[in-house]
Formats: structure tokens, C-alpha cells, sequence
């Protein structure tokens, strides 16, 4: 009887987190859309379920991702180091100690993501898929009937009407679905259902491109570029990306200084997009100080202290003086993830969140399966590395919670089940 009550609760335990991860999964894109912080509990959920999950199951093997593991240990512990020559050395601590905790609750979640859909896996595939297409739904009613959901939250909430014109408000939540897409047309295509795959992807471009959000748009086109990539060069492609991540990551600081300033791009390549010239001014802004200490770089979280509103210029983002905005040198951090580690950690740091990378890139390029998987985690890393290159601060806590949630889910992908098809992760 003893016996029977134990299996029972190990089989409710089981059925519980399951259900709760597919949950999670449905809410990944409607919570990003309109309370993006919120994913930071998504991710605390996740990773209580995951450690729950490890040490329920602390007999069998676990498969660790021992290289980046070392490199994530290294990155966090530089991190804290850096306080020591910080030019915030508070700000410094305080923000390092954060990092090893989340560092590690990533990376119990990208292990015991394979085992904890185990038994649930179509009921967590179904809510994955459902949740890129309600998000995806919830952003084309905001962008093409003038923002009728957020304009309610904001009287609910607020108290006040305001009419909103630009999609800011749900640009993070944009960025989720961006990255989701490509695993939920892969589910459906793993299923049979190849129509529904492309409609998934075309709905989800439709949504992005009736935003002013550029940096999704260019994301998720990067996205579909690696994919076409994988199609075409399946074994070449591995290369070509670690090619260009080294070479962008490292030549970043000098490729940006030599590119003409905001000002004279403005005029004779007036038709980049307003959100492209007052990046290059930040960008060529960090470079300058990316030069003044390129080893030990100035300290992790140090970005939000070289400017403020007193230090900012006009930048123009038109052909003429008229089209012109304000902009800070940094604003809270450099829009640019190579450019801040630079920054913040110097070139070792850079050393290690490269290696991260690269290690992701050896990871995809040496996994099992159908060429599709491998085409559409290529799509995914890339539409991520391009945000994260043009869009959002490193250390932001619900960017960095959505890149692990979304690692678990890739993870997840490759570590299946062996004796799954080869069209597997959703297939049964």
C-alpha cells in the first residue's frame, strides 16, 4: 500500500508539472506583450518545476552542457570580479550576485526541460503552439485597430486614455513571438501538418510587419535566412555562423567608429529607419569608451552611468535639421549586447559570452535528427543574436529569463527521446 501511495504522488507530481510547464508555455506570448516582467516569474515557475524535477529523478544520468556551464561560471564570476576597477563598484556587487543564481537556474531548467515533457509532451507542444498564435492574433489587433488593448489597460490601470500610435509598449512581447514562431511551425510540421506550419510563420510576419517594431521585423527575416541557409547548406551552415559571430563580435567596436556619425548617415542614407541613426550615435558613443579600457572594460552594469539627460544631443534621423531627436550617449546601456559586454567586461568577458555562443552554435550543428530541427533552431539563435544586437540591454532580467526559457525549449527539441521518429520532438 506504502508502495502504491508513493507511486501515486510520483505520478501526480509528474502530471502536475507537466501541466503547469505547458501553461507556462501558452503564456509566454500574451505575458510578453503586456506585462513583460511578468516573464520573470514565468521563468521562476520553470526553474522551481526543473529543480524539482532534477532531484526527483537524481538517479538517473543527467547530461550537463559542461562547456558552457564552465563559460556561464567564468562570465559570472568576471562579472563580480569587476567591481574591483568598477566605475560603479555598488552598483557592480549588487548586480553580480545575481547573476551565478540565475545563471544556474538556466541551466537546470535547459536540462530537465527534455524530462519534464516526458509523459505531457503533446499537451505542452498544443499550449506552445496555441500561445504563438494567440499572441500573434492579440499584436495584429493591436497594430491594425490603432492599440485597442493596451489603450484599455492603460484607462483601467492608469486612469487615463492615452492614444497610442507606435507599438513600443508590446515591442518585447513582439520579440518573444518572434523567437517562438519557429518552434511552433517546427511542432506542426513535425506533426503532418506542413500547411499549417507556413501559416503559422506568414500569420506571424503579417502581425510583425503591421507594427513599426524594426528590430522584430529584422530579426525574425534573419531568422528566416538561417533557415533558408540550413535548407540549402545543411552542413555549411554551423561555420558560416560562428564565422559571423566571431567576426561581429570581435570587430564590433571598430566596425561601428569607422562607419560614418549619425549626422552625415542621416544625409546620404536617409532611408534606414528613424530607429537606425540614433543607434549608430550610441553605438559609436560606447566605442569611444570601449577604447579607453579594452581589457578589463569598466565594470559589469557600469553602462548606466556615463550619461544622462543633461549629456544629450540632437541626432538626426532625416535628411534634413528638421528631422532631428534627442538622444543620450548611453542610454541605461548601449542597445547592443557585443558592444556592452566591450564595455562593461572588457575583452575577456567578450572571450567568455563568445565562447557561450559558439558553444550553442557546435551544440546545433552536431545534434540528431531531421534537418528541419537543425534549420529551425539556426532561425531561432539567429533572430535571437540579431535583438540581441540592435535591441535590448544584456543584463535585462525578463530579456535574459525569456533566452533561457526559449534555450530550454531548444534543448528540449534535440535531447528527445532516441526512439522518437526522426521527425520527432512532436510525433507519436
Amino acid at each position: 500500500m506504502g508502495a502504491g501511495l508513493t507511486t501515486h504522488m510520483t505520478e501526480a507530481v509528474d502530471r502536475s508539472i507537466g501541466r503547469s510547464f505547458g501553461v507556462a508555455m501558452f503564456l509566454l506570448a500574451p505575458v510578453g506583450l503586456f506585462l513583460p516582467r511578468a516573464l520573470a516569474l514565468v521563468f521562476v515557475g520553470l526553474a522551481v518545476m526543473a529543480v524539482i524535477t532534477l532531484v526527483r529523478r537524481r538517479g538517473e544520468s543527467v547530461c550537463w552542457p559542461k562547456p558552457a556551464a564552465a563559460l556561464l561560471l567564468l562570465l559570472g564570476v568576471w562579472s563580480m570580479l569587476s567591481a574591483v576597477w568598477s566605475i560603479t563598484p555598488g552598483k557592480s556587487i549588487q548586480s553580480s550576485l545575481s547573476v551565478l543564481p540565475l545563471f544556474a537556474a538556466g541551466l537546470c531548467l535547459v536540462v530537465a526541460a527534455p524530462r519534464m515533457l516526458a509523459g505531457h509532451r503533446d499537451w505542452a507542444e498544443k499550449c506552445l503552439i496555441w500561445g504563438v498564435v494567440v499572441g500573434a492574433l492579440l499584436v495584429s489587433i493591436e497594430v491594425y485597430f490603432g492599440f485597442p488593448i493596451s489603450t484599455a489597460i492603460s484607462v483601467h490601470i492608469k486612469g487615463k486614455t492615452r492614444v497610442l500610435t507606435a507599438s513600443y509598449g508590446i515591442s518585447r512581447g513582439m520579440s518573444v513571438i518572434a523567437l517562438l514562431a519557429w518552434f511552433a511551425a517546427y511542432l506542426l510540421w513535425a506533426r503532418g501538418n506542413r500547411a499549417a506550419a507556413a501559416a503559422i510563420i506568414g500569420f506571424v510576419a503579417i502581425a510583425l510587419l503591421g507594427s513599426d517594431n524594426e528590430a522584430a521585423v529584422f530579426a525574425f527575416a534573419m531568422g528566416l535566412a538561417a533557415f533558408l541557409m540550413t535548407v540549402l547548406f545543411r552542413h555549411w551552415t554551423g561555420w558560416v555562423v560562428a564565422a559571423i559571430v566571431c567576426v561581429g563580435v570581435l570587430a564590433g567596436p571598430l566596425a561601428v567608429s569607422s562607419l560614418p556619425d549619425a549626422r552625415t548617415m542621416s544625409k546620404t542614407v536617409p532611408g534606414l529607419g528613424y530607429g537606425v541613426y540614433p543607434r549608430l550615435f550610441i553605438w559609436q558613443s560606447a566605442a569611444k569608451l570601449i577604447g579607453e579600457k579594452p581589457i578589463l572594460g569598466h565594470g559589469f552594469r557600469s553602462s548606466r552611468a556615463f550619461s544622462s539627460n543633461a549629456n544629450s544631443e540632437w541626432v538626426r534621423i532625416g535628411p534634413t535639421d528638421d528631422n532631428r531627436v534627442t538622444v543620450e550617449p548611453i542610454p541605461l546601456h548601449p542597445h547592443n549586447a557585443p558592444l556592452q559586454l566591450w564595455l562593461e567586461l572588457g575583452i575577456v568577458g567578450v572571450a567568455f559570452g563568445l565562447g557561450i555562443v559558439l558553444s550553442i552554435v557546435g551544440f546545433i550543428h552536431k545534434s540528431p535528427g531531421h534537418g528541419s530541427r537543425r534549420a529551425v533552431l539556426y532561425a531561432t539563435l539567429a533572430s535571437a543574436l540579431t535583438l540581441a544586437s540592435i535591441s535590448y540591454g544584456l543584463w535585462q532580467g525578463w530579456w535574459q529569463c525569456s533566452l533561457w526559457i526559449i534555450a530550454a525549449i531548444g534543448a528540449a527539441m534535440v535531447m528527445r527521446d532516441r526512439s522518437e521518429a526522426a521527425e520527432g520532438f512532436g510525433t507519436h
